[in-house]
Parts: C-alpha cells; sequence; structure tokens
C-alpha cells in the first residue's frame, strides 16, 4: 500500500522569505568555501537535488547574494571567512590519513596559504658571531709621540735582553 504524500501550498510570501533566508545562508558558506557551490546548495536544499544544481549555478551570481556577501565582509572583515589554523590543520591531517586525495599543487598550496597566515611557527636560527683576524692599533697621538713611546720600549727590550746575556753567561 503506498502513503499519499499530501500536497501543500504555500504561500508565495512564505516561499520568497524561504529562499531568501536560503540565499543568506548560502552566500555565507559561499564566502568561506568559494569552489563548492553544489555541496553547500545540497545542504540547504536537502533531497532536492534539482532545485541545489540550480542554485549552486545560478545564485554565485546573485545579486542578493553578493549584497549579503559584501555585507558580511564589510562588518567581520575578509579574513573571517578564510580557514583557520585548525581547519587548516583538520585537512592536512585529513591529507595524510588519506581520506582527502590530493596533489603536489594542493600541498603546496596549503603549505603556501599555512606560510602566508603564519601558522607555522619558524625557530630563528643562532646567531652566528663572525670572528675575523684584526689586530687592533691604539692611537698613540702625533708621530713624534709615538716615535718617542718606540724609542724608549726599543731601550727597554734592548736592556733586558743585555741583561738575560749577563745572568746566563756568567
Amino acid at each position: 500500500m503506498k502513503l499519499l504524500v499530501p500536497f501543500v501550498v504555500q504561500p508565495p510570501d512564505e516561499l520568497e522569505r524561504i529562499e531568501s533566508e536560503r540565499k543568506r545562508l548560502f552566500a555565507e558558506s559561499l564566502l568561506k568555501n568559494p569552489s563548492q557551490p553544489f555541496e553547500i546548495a545540497l545542504k540547504l536544499f536537502g533531497s532536492d537535488t534539482a532545485g541545489a544544481l540550480r542554485a549552486a549555478q545560478e545564485w554565485p551570481g546573485d545579486l542578493q547574494v553578493i549584497e549579503h556577501q559584501k555585507t558580511l565582509i564589510e562588518q567581520e572583515g575578509e579574513e573571517a571567512f578564510l580557514p583557520t589554523k585548525s581547519e587548516a590543520l583538520r585537512l592536512a591531517w585529513a591529507m595524510a590519513n588519506n581520506k582527502v586525495t590530493v596533489s603536489q599543487e594542493q600541498l603546496t598550496a596549503l603549505k603556501l596559504y599555512a606560510d602566508m597566515r603564519s601558522f607555522i611557527s619558524k625557530v630563528a636560527p643562532p646567531i652566528a658571531v663572525q670572528q675575523n683576524s684584526v689586530m687592533v692599533i691604539r692611537d698613540h697621538g702625533s708621530y713624534e709621540d709615538w716615535q718617542a713611546a718606540a724609542l724608549t720600549q726599543q731601550r727597554r727590550i734592548k736592556a733586558q735582553v743585555i741583561a738575560s746575556e749577563d745572568v746566563s753567561g756568567a
């Protein structure tokens, strides 16, 4: 025995309200996942695949959807609709467990996104101290002052050498 499903006619203003609410939800979800309009529409339409397909094709360019997206961006900022660090981690984990098929381009894009959003903390390399062989020369003033100090030093060295020869030679 086949059960009959009652056919319910809704007033036009109620249909407009439902569609407007769906468009609002679609606009918000599309900001977060711009490459998945059909999946978003399918969640909103449930078993009505034909309605979801129509919405996925038409609504991304719908003025009401676009205006709602602009309003959301003005209110919350563009970054509010980008994936968070935990969402990026969840995606990377799904990739690592082969739950999501990925290409090298997708991996590169995920790494670039993580770098741009500073999700990956970078350890600063140790500070290398460069040691050059440098001879430090003190300033001895004028040439005459330097010459006098050098002569004094030479006399002292000569006297030490002579004194050491006397001690060792005696």
